[in-house]
């Protein structure tokens, strides 16, 4: 298994977990650990999550604010 899938799967409990993937958290904290670049890197997983759980025809859920993007409209 290779490290993006890892990720996605950490990424996964920890929504299933909390209910929401709370990256805008990490975002905003002073002396974070995480540069812009790892933050990127780790929407664009959750992007990928979101994308692969969305049954077809649905809103896509945003990675930084856990809302539906668009709204609830098909």
């Amino acid at each position: 298994m290779g490290y993006r899938a890892l990720l996605k799967k950490v990424l996964a409990a920890i929504e299933e977990e909390t209910g929401s993937l709370p990256l805008g958290t990490l975002e905003r904290q002073t002396g974070t650990r995480f540069s812009k670049r790892d933050l990127g890197e780790l929407r664009a997983l959750a992007a990928e999550l979101c994308r692969e759980r969305a049954p077809r025809g649905q809103a896509l859920w945003h990675a930084s604010s856990g809302k539906p993007k668009g709204g609830d409209r098909p």
